[in-house]
């Protein structure tokens, strides 16, 4: 089948037609479908999906090209391996993904996303998971703990992130009057859920044995500031321009 020449990825609707005409003519079908996400673009897997499912095919998508790829618009990502299993909407990346979701870094060992009518309903964090967020005043709230589950509202802002293991936070109180801050919290619990509104913290439910402490401005030193394995990673931010040039000079620049 060949390439859709706008995106230089798979052509869907070329697909379509080859695998209705051979199960017409009652040709062998293939048993797997490899999707190349090329220059940072990724293909229309809904389509692919849909198609995948109405002829029994597996779906093995290559991701090495994805870097500044988008999902719904809200999240970029990249990472090393990724791969989706169809029966049961899951999206998962592993070997050091990393998600950027509005002002939110997000990273752990494995990544996975539930999917529910083409939107990240659930994510799910497993091992060493981090999450940063910078205020509106370039301080770093952070989350950290050995598991999470995080939960979205249909504009994929966060809605709650239960932390499940080891949990630590990190987060500034603000006073958006006089534009200075309140204090530095810090928590440490092994189990707590947070809720947010409009991607902020809302409330802390704390599960088991929580230790608490608000540091007032005057008092925050350096160290209180960053958890332990802290890394603003937002230089590795993907740029589709760049990825994009990068791609089509290998190309057409091959001995340059």
């Amino acid at each position: 089948v060949d390439i859709d020449p706008m995106t230089w990825n798979l052509s869907i609707s070329a697909l379509e037609a080859k695998l209705r005409l051979h199960k017409k003519e009652g040709k062998p079908l293939p048993k797997v479908l490899v999707t190349v996400h090329f220059a940072g673009q990724p293909t229309e897997q809904e389509r692919i999906w849909a198609l995948a499912q109405e002829f029994g095919l597996r779906v093995l998508e290559d991701a090495s090209h994805a870097i500044g790829a988008k999902y719904k618009n809200n999240f970029i990502g990249k990472t090393d391996s990724i791969v989706f299993f169809i029966k049961d909407s899951l999206l998962e990346m592993y070997n050091d993904p990393i998600i950027w979701n509005n002002n939110n870094q997000i990273s752990s060992d494995t990544i996975q996303f539930k999917l529910i009518d083409d939107k990240v309903d659930q994510m799910n964090l497993i091992r060493n998971s981090f999450i940063i967020s910078q205020d509106t005043l370039g301080n770093f709230n952070q989350i950290k703990g050995r598991n999470m589950k995080a939960d979205f509202y249909d504009n994929d802002f966060l809605k709650s992130i239960e932390v499940s293991g080891n949990g630590e936070t990190i987060y500034f109180g603000l006073n958006e009057e006089t534009n200075s801050i309140i204090g530095l919290n810090y928590i440490v619990c092994s189990d707590l859920k947070l809720n947010f509104n409009e991607n902020e913290i809302e409330n802390i439910i704390f599960y088991r044995n929580p230790k608490a402490k608000m540091i007032p401005p005057h008092e925050i030193k350096e160290t209180d500031l960053y958890l332990k394995s802290f890394n603003w990673r937002d230089d590795e931010t993907p740029n589709i321009q760049d990825v994009v040039f990068y791609f089509r000079k290998k190309i057409y620049l091959r001995n340059d």
